[in-house]
């Protein structure tokens, strides 16, 4: 069962912080506004032949200022396979800071802090303290954005894992009409686990803007060349104040 959710958890760590409109794994380069708090409840079921695991994230963003975002993730997990097990996952602190912004470009570098409070004997996590840097570039466009993200992440853990592993993603945001948005993202990371693997995956998925605070989501998210053969359907709703 160890050896299942540690492939589940090689495609799950690809960008699997702070996101930009959810169900994309990558974030994006732009930040939420002074004073204004993000509240995002989202809902990912990962499922293969031999398993299938539900993860519920509740990510809190706070405008802190005109340059800066701070991040905080909590993660919960439920895993159905040959036992059922259920518990949280490792907390994560981010400080998104905006480097460059204007009307076609923006740069943003993200420091993370990771808390080993993870179920870690049921595999929801490392259950030790990580550290990582993000660097999320975004370029705009009228009718569309596009999102570049490459994370460095230690992955200090009880496993025996690989201590250090890495993760690029390419998203596209495709305004259909203004409260529609038409989403497309794949990446690749350096497998937790195994030194000369290195999954990769594809998403598509739609965020419909229902009032300038709420916003819905729903993906679909499959590993293209891991055996495992994991495929995730992803869901969320999202609170500006």
């Amino acid at each position: 069962m160890k050896k299942i959710i540690k492939l589940l958890m090689s495609l799950l760590s690809i960008n699997s912080l702070a996101q930009a409109s959810h169900p994309l794994r990558g974030d994006d380069a732009k930040l939420i506004g002074i004073r204004m708090i993000q509240v995002e409840i989202l809902g990912d079921y990962f499922y293969n032949p031999d398993v299938r695991q539900l993860d519920i994230p509740t990510i809190i963003t706070i405008g802190m200022n005109n340059k800066t975002d701070l991040i905080f993730s909590f993660p919960s997990h439920y895993l159905n396979g040959s036992e059922n097990k259920i518990g949280i996952g490792d907390i994560s602190v981010e400080y998104k800071y905006q480097l460059f912004n204007n009307t076609e470009l923006s740069l943003c570098i993200k420091p993370v802090l990771i808390i080993g409070s993870s179920d870690w004997e049921k595999g929801f996590g490392n259950g030790k303290h990580n550290y990582g840097l993000s660097f999320v570039t975004s370029k705009f466009n009228d009718k569309y954005d596009l999102h570049f993200n490459v994370s460095l992440l230690t992955n200090y853990n009880n496993f025996n894992d690989n201590n250090f592993v890495w993760n690029a993603s390419l998203a596209g945001e495709f305004y259909i009409v203004e409260e529609f948005v038409f989403l497309v993202e794949t990446g690749i990371s350096k497998s937790v686990e195994e030194k000369n693997k290195f999954p990769v995956y594809g998403l598509i998925g739609t965020c419909f803007q229902l009032s300038d605070q709420l916003a819905l989501d729903v993906g679909l998210m499959k590993n293209l060349n891991v055996k495992d053969n994991t495929t995730g359907i992803l869901c969320g709703v999202s609170f500006l104040f």
